[in-house]
């Protein structure tokens, strides 16, 4: 899985706007309304300890948070997993999907840059 482009900061401002509300992007700590996303690149689709999941996520444990599939939820919850629990429209611009999706990459401890 190939690291993701985009602008962290600008990332971290956006998820703050539409995001943490109810989701928490440490790589600890309690969930919230939605699962904690410290740890979501790369991991399997509805798979964070002690989160009941909708359904529809469920049906994707199979697949992984790449790319593509953060892109596509992000883009549009629903149409990514019909029937989701998440009420959130998504975020039309792609410059945002890839800021948040490039700070997510970031906020796991084991993606930081090394300074």
């Amino acid at each position: 899985m190939s690291e993701p482009q985009g602008d962290p900061t600008n990332g971290k401002k956006v998820f703050a706007r539409n995001c943490q509300n109810c989701h928490n992007a440490s790589a600890k700590g309690k969930h919230g309304i939605g699962p904690l996303l410290g740890t979501v690149w790369g991991r399997k689709i509805a798979s964070a300890k002690g989160f009941k999941y909708s359904a529809a996520l469920s049906a994707k444990k199979g697949e992984a948070w790449g790319y593509e599939n953060m892109n596509a939820w992000l883009e549009n919850p629903g149409g990514f997993a019909s029937g989701t629990s998440m009420a959130f429209a998504g975020l039309k611009s792609q410059k945002d999907r890839d800021d948040v999706i490039r700070y997510l990459y970031e906020c796991n401890p084991k993606n930081k840059k090394k300074k």
